[in-house]
């Protein structure tokens, strides 16, 4: 077993405005020549798994990952043959209740956790290796997550272990102590190489299939398409920190401040037109994130959260679309690689037919935690420009998403800035995401029998019900 310091993981393999509920004009340009789509075999590439846990009620059992594991082979294939990064967040302290949420577990959980991790090592080994032996795990390195003022005496940043199976697919973080859903997302980022990440919470299922090749070229389609006519050269200056071992030690006193992540500042004289320009559907946008569709955000363009304020509204008529991708929407998109080269697909609907092929978006107006694909580059940028930017603990939808969604109610350009965008299949009525609750969910079979005995209880009031009423009657 050799040690090494933290390095990054090496992938697997080389306006008029409109009714909300109505898609805008497609406007987004063909697919340049240079830029190929992104065949199944080729994802892996592009896009590195980060799978979040902690501890949860139904250990040591797996069944929750095992259940997400289920729905990527059942809707999204494709997703298996990428490399993953498994964060195994920890709790903070013992108590009497449970209070996850809070970083508390009683002395059950605690007792189980340990064997829990190495349930959930086996079981995504497993998955990963396609039936072949398990890989053994060869590297192992070390790392600090840093966070808050790095003027403070203990520096405040949190120790943690890198696991590498030996081929490099597999990666396993384990802190020493809490990190919180937020600095595990970041410490996996810095750990992952490739361009995009598909991240995903332990106790949220795919429910629907998902044209992962579609989204991929659409994003990276958008990502050439803005060039020089990216908002930052259309008329506001928006300062981004770089990202590297340089943010741990801030230049000046200033600079060891919160980041406010303040809307860009707009000239009076410009102001008008800057607003136009952002509100112009004719214009490119960049696409660097797309959360999948929960229960709650059925029909988002046309609910309150998009309509309730007129800089969301004007922002939904306006790019609420059909993204053209060259990539096909169909089985093969999401087809695992050994199958894919096998497949005729019937004209017009394979890979690398031009713009033949659209994906259902609409602008979010928010920074979601619950299942996304995003580009690496701009989540390190956006969410994590420094070590100031989340505390240890804290999820980034309850402190970056509130903030991101302030930003975008003032000002349209802020948008633009934050990139989110909304997977809206069959005009925003397909569920593609439940939510197992992690945090009371007890595995399978606990779930099944707490749902018959509740079934049972129903019906004996039912019948006593029924027996009463015909008492009544006589």
């Amino acid at each position: 077993m050799s040690h090494r310091m933290h390095s990054p993981m090496s992938p697997a393999s080389p306006v008029s405005p409109v009714s909300p509920d109505t898609p805008a004009t497609p406007v987004t340009p063909d697919l340049p020549p240079s830029l190929a789509p992104p065949l199944p075999q080729e994802i892996a590439s592009l896009l590195t798994i980060i799978l979040t846990t902690s501890p949860t009620p139904s250990a040591p059992g797996t069944d929750l990952v095992a259940t997400v594991l289920a729905s990527f082979r059942a809707h999204c294939p494709a997703l298996l043959a990428c490399p993953v990064i498994v964060v195994f967040d920890t709790y903070d302290h013992i108590g009497p209740q449970l209070r996850l949420k809070k970083g508390c577990v009683t002395p059950v959980e605690a007792a189980h956790y340990e064997t829990y991790k190495a349930n959930v090592k086996a079981l995504v080994k497993g998955t990963w290796s396609a039936g072949d032996a398990i890989e053994e795990v060869e590297e192992e390195e070390q790392g600090l997550a840093e966070y808050g003022s790095s003027f403070r005496v203990d520096n405040c940043s949190v120790p943690f272990t890198i696991n590498r199976t030996a081929g490099g697919r597999v990666v396993f973080i384990e802190p020493k102590i809490r990190l919180g859903f937020g600095l595990g997302v970041r410490t996996a980022l810095r750990t992952a190489a490739t361009p995009y990440v598909w991240v995903q919470q332990h106790d949220w299922t795919l429910a629907a299939d998902i044209p992962l090749a579609s989204m991929l070229d659409a994003m990276r389609t958008s990502e050439q398409a803005m060039g020089d006519d990216d908002v930052v050269a259309k008329g506001f200056v928006d300062v981004e920190l770089p990202i590297g071992p340089q943010l741990d030690a801030p230049t000046d006193p200033s600079a060891d401040s919160p980041p406010t992540n303040s809307p860009p500042t707009v000239s009076p004289a410009s102001s008008a037109s800057s607003v136009s320009l952002f509100l112009d559907s004719s214009v490119p946008v960049p696409i660097r994130y797309i959360c999948l569709p929960a229960v709650r955000m059925l029909r988002y363009a046309s609910s309150a959260h998009a309509i309730g304020f007129p800089t969301l509204r004007a922002l939904t008529a306006a790019f609420k679309r059909e993204v053209p991708t060259s990539s096909s929407s169909s089985p093969s998109s999401t087809m695992s690689p050994d199958l894919c080269g096998s497949l005729s697909t019937a004209p017009g609907t394979g890979p690398g037919l031009g713009s033949g092929h659209r994906i259902p978006l609409t602008p979010l107006f928010f920074w979601h935690d619950k299942t996304h694909i995003a580009s690496r580059a701009h989540y390190l940028r956006r969410v994590f420009p420094t070590r100031l930017a989340i505390s240890r603990g804290d999820f980034i939808e309850d402190h970056i998403g509130q903030r991101a969604r302030d930003q975008m109610k003032r000002d349209p350009a802020a948008w633009h800035r934050w990139a989110c965008w909304l997977y809206y299949p069959e005009q925003g009525t397909q569920l593609c995401l439940r939510h197992l609750q992690g945090r009371t969910w007890r595995g399978q079979e606990q779930e099944q029998a707490m749902r018959s005995q509740y079934v049972k209880r129903n019906m004996s009031a039912s019948s006593a019900a029924a027996t009463k009423e015909t008492g009544c009657e006589k």
